[in-house]
């Protein structure tokens, strides 16, 4: 069993700094998680659960999938948001903490309802059931708002990025949604919120996360209900962005820009 609440008193360090950004209430509707995964974009096997927000400080998790107990290696009763967090290599957690400061601090800034139209993204080292720290990337995204704005419900999505990188990133990104803007590449110690568009389009995303996945071009095309040959084109339209030569490099560079 991991022994390391650290991580957790200092996660909750900040999120107890921004607790006007949390809900008090039961949020009106509950929303449907496979819509927003659906929206997310996953590069390898991941898992999920949900933070309840609205009774905060005390943290309970509305939801844990499966797939977060198989890689955790633990039954239900044992996982907790602080058993995730004990789980993060000690010498990411500053990052992790950072990171979270970070989008705190923006979505304090939002007027009301806007922060179902972000989602967080970074990566960090998690210990797995056979006690080896895979890399993940972390996506979280608001679902659920009360009343008054306050976020009470946040989907996090951790994907094994282990076979794309070996190393952290050392910046996060956040990404708009519905036409909002996006912030990539930021220094959670030192941040700076300079708009910066994704250069990849909703569909190149698309694309990019099955060519990840290592579809070929063929089943891409039955996947999204496009050609072949628009696949063709949306890589090469891809690797003329990011100035890389293949596929390979493609994938290393968009991850490393956390755009997908």
């Amino acid at each position: 069993m991991i022994d390391n609440k650290s991580n957790a008193v200092a996660m909750n360090k900040v999120w107890q700094t921004f607790k006007s950004n949390f809900g008090e209430v039961t949020p009106l509707k509950r929303p449907q998680l496979e819509k927003y995964l659906g929206d997310l974009f996953c590069v390898g096997d991941f898992y999920y659960y949900v933070i309840d927000f609205s009774s905060f400080p005390e943290l309970n998790l509305s939801y844990i999938d499966q797939t977060a107990l198989d890689y955790h290696g633990v039954s239900k009763e044992q996982f907790s948001l602080d058993y995730v967090l004990s789980s993060v290599h000690k010498e990411d957690m500053p990052f992790c903490t950072a990171c979270e400061n970070v989008i705190m601090e923006y979505f304090a800034s939002l007027e009301k309802g806007e922060m179902l139209n972000y989602k967080s993204s970074y990566t960090l080292r998690i210990k797995d059931a056979s006690n080896e720290f895979q890399f993940i990337q972390h996506q979280g995204v608001p679902i659920a708002l009360d009343a008054d704005g306050g976020m009470t419900h946040a989907l996090n999505v951790h994907t094994n990025v282990s076979h794309i990188t070996n190393e952290s990133c050392g910046s996060m990104s956040l990404l708009g949604l519905n036409g909002r803007p996006s912030f990539v590449g930021i220094d959670p110690f030192n941040p700076s919120f300079s708009k910066k568009s994704n250069p990849l389009s909703n569909r190149e995303r698309e694309v990019l996360s099955l060519l990840s996945r290592w579809f070929t071009s063929k089943d891409i095309g039955k996947s999204l209900k496009i050609s072949e040959h628009t696949v063709g084109t949306h890589r090469r339209a891809m690797l003329r962005k990011l100035d890389v030569a293949n596929t390979i490099e493609l994938i290393q560079r968009a991850k490393a820009m956390l755009l997908f």
